[in-house]
């Protein structure tokens, strides 16, 4: 019972019916992973499909940084949302011009473009707050 060598890297058959990946040398061979969870399954494609998505956030992707980016996905996703901040409102529940201002001292660097661009998007992720179906509930400690 042995590896099947075969070009281009994909899984051959063995003979006892598991696939494994010919760059697996020796030891046991990696069988491929058979889901049977429908839950588990239909959750997986629902992320398949959504990775391909756009968010609105993508628009502004000149101005906000990869990990908020991630963030914002995350939280346009959300059913809860828990913030600590104990010196600021929370960025969901910020006025435009208290965003501008905390956006403004935080970067003093921003040029007014980027500050401008940056609030619309945190004025833009209150959209959470008031869609039709499953608004985020916001809870802070």
């Amino acid at each position: 019972m042995g590896l099947d060598p075969h070009p281009g890297g994909q899984a051959v058959p063995h003979r006892d019916g598991q696939r494994t990946h010919p760059s697996r040398r020796g030891g046991c061979p990696a069988p491929v992973v058979r889901l049977v969870d429908r839950e588990v399954v239909s959750a997986l494609e629902g992320l398949a499909k959504d990775a391909r998505k756009q968010g609105w956030w993508q628009t502004y992707s000149g101005v906000v940084a990869p990990a908020y980016a991630d963030y914002i996905s995350l939280e346009s996703d959300a059913a809860n949302v828990h913030e600590f901040a104990p010196l600021l409102v929370p960025g969901l529940l910020q006025t435009a011009s208290y965003t501008r201002e905390t956006i403004a001292a935080d970067a003093p660097t921003r040029t007014p473009g980027e500050v401008a661009a940056l609030a619309e998007v945190r004025q833009a992720r209150q959209a959470v707050l008031i869609r039709p179906q499953h608004a985020v509930n916001l809870t802070r400690p």
